[in-house]
């Protein structure tokens, strides 16, 4: 059983892809320093949410999970599909305009996992209203 979030990181860095990525390879993919990225696998410093919703965009295993070991490991598929680079671009447009990013991202963080995807649920709910 992986124990802690640094665990958690390296598995999917090393085990939980279709090949085995170096660090220095996997930091550039989740846009952090390849020594942030040591100091996280080894514990050292720990794993931020900002961080952790990186790798979840890169890999698919949610930030939850790596943070705190909190089941499922990976997204549904359909919660993937949500995140696709366009939708995420518009997404992130539109939080920019409020400045309201890091709020929100804050709130996200205070959520259970369940609230959390709940919220995500409602939102892509109200992305498929818009686009018919």
């Amino acid at each position: 059983m992986i124990k802690s979030a640094g665990e958690r990181v390296k598995f999917v860095r090393t085990e939980g892809r279709t090949a085995e990525i170096n660090q220095k390879d996997f930091a550039e993919e989740i846009k952090i320093t390849q020594a942030m990225l040591s100091l996280i696998e080894s514990n050292k410093q720990p794993l931020s949410y900002a961080i952790a919703l990186k790798i979840e965009k890169a890999t698919g295993y949610r930030a939850e999970w790596l943070i705190d070991g909190v089941k499922p490991e990976k997204l549904s598929k359909n919660f993937q599909e949500i995140r696709n680079p366009k939708d995420q671009e518009e997404l992130l447009r539109l939080i920019s305009k409020t400045n309201a990013g890091d709020y929100v991202l804050l709130l996200l963080s205070k959520l259970s996992s369940a609230d959390r995807e709940a919220v995500f649920k409602l939102i892509e709910s109200l992305a498929s209203k818009r686009k018919t």
